[in-house]
Parts: structure tokens; sequence; C-alpha cells
């Protein structure tokens, strides 16, 4: 299955033209890889569900891709990427393939998943892609401000903020949800619901917050 046999393919590729974030042959390669992968192997692994390998992997593709106008200008910066509860790679994979230069990590506590993201590593050739069998409190969060993602998630009212409280200042997260929720964070950190041509066009699925501390908020 490939990109371009999306039902809304020419909306996609022209709001990531008009954002500065075409969709150039290489990563849509990279994309038609992944896809591949989710559908081979995506259920064996346990990373997707019988009606995703049939009918929603396009979905998983466009919510991640839905990112990139926001993370360019992160990744511009030196920023790296942090993927928390990667699981099939959605956002994460597809992120690291639209910005090669950019380290990316993907964490996972499922050592069966990141099996199947480390197969799609290397069937992606993403040399800048590490994946981490850990929980998030495992991670080395000290080592400088990040960019984090963050899709789904159970308990993540509980969990982002808890998340969010041990990164670096300089951070930003990005979280993508398919429901309204009510996030409960100190002053420190600005959060923003994030209403754009994504979501008003509905390629975005659900809603996407912008988690940032209130120090940096101003220059995001």
């Amino acid at each position: 299955m490939n990109i371009t046999y999306y039902g809304k393919y020419d909306l996609l590729r022209d709001l990531l033209t008009d954002c500065g974030c075409p969709l150039s042959a290489d990563l849509i390669e990279r994309i038609d890889t992944h896809i591949g992968f989710v559908q081979s192997h995506g259920r064996s692994f346990g990373v997707v569900s019988a009606g995703d390998v049939e009918r929603g992997v396009f979905d998983h593709v466009v919510d991640s891709l839905s990112l990139l106008p926001y993370l360019k200008d992160w990744v511009i910066d030196g920023l790296s990427i942090v993927d928390v509860g990667s699981g099939g790679g959605f956002p994460g994979l597809i992120c690291g393939s639209a910005f090669p230069d950019t380290d990316v990590s993907l964490i996972d506590r499922s050592k069966k998943k990141c099996s199947f993201l480390r197969l799609c590593v290397g069937g992606m050739k993403l040399s800048n892609v590490s994946v981490f069998d850990i929980s998030f409190s495992e991670y080395s969060w000290d080592a400088g401000p990040v960019i984090v993602l963050i899709r789904g998630l159970e308990q993540a009212e509980v969990f982002v903020p808890e998340l969010v409280s041990c990164l670096a200042p300089g951070s930003v997260c990005f979280w993508l949800t398919g429901r309204s929720v009510n996030l409960d964070f100190d002053s420190r950190f600005h959060v923003e619901q994030i209403v754009d041509k994504w979501s008003e066009s509905g390629l975005r699925r659900g809603v996407c917050f912008k988690i940032s501390a209130d120090e940096i908020s101003d220059a995001s």
C-alpha cells in the first residue's frame, strides 16, 4: 500500500508543502516501507489491530505527519526527538524519516514491540533512530532539552504530567490523543490545544496538545 493512494493525498501533500515539509521521494519510500512492515508483521508483534492493518494505517501516518510543521523549527535548533510509548512507530518513525539529521529515540516497555521497531528501523535505513525497551522513568532526561512525542497512552492524564515534570528546561512535548482530556499541570508549564488546518480539515484525528515551560512558550 502506497501513501499516494490515501484518499486525501492531494490535501496532505499541499499542507506539507505549504509549511516547508514537502513529501520527498525518500520520505515517501520510507513511509511506504513502514506501512509494509505494519501490514505484514504488525498483528504478530501486537502493535496494531486487525482493523488498523486493513483500514487505519493511513490515519496513523497522517496523524504523525501533522506534527512536522511544529517540529521543524525545534529540530533546526538542534533538539533531539523522544517518542514515548512508540508501539508501532507512530509518530516516531515517521518523524525520524522526515528529519534524517535529527537523533530520534523510540521508547517502549514491551520488548516485543521494540523488536518490531528495530525491524522497521533496519528496513527503513534510519541510522538516526535508536530503540529502547525501557520505561520513560529509566530514560536519561537530564541530558538536555528534547522534543517529546506522545500518542494515545492509557491513563495519560496521570502519565503525561509526570513525564513532563521530568523534562529539562527548554523541552517541548506534543501529545496526540483521541479524546478531550483535562490536564493538570503546575504553573511552570503552558498547555495549548492546537487548532489548525489539519484539525479543521479532518486530516488529524482527535486532539493535539503542545506542552512547554512558560519560560520558552513565547519563543515557540
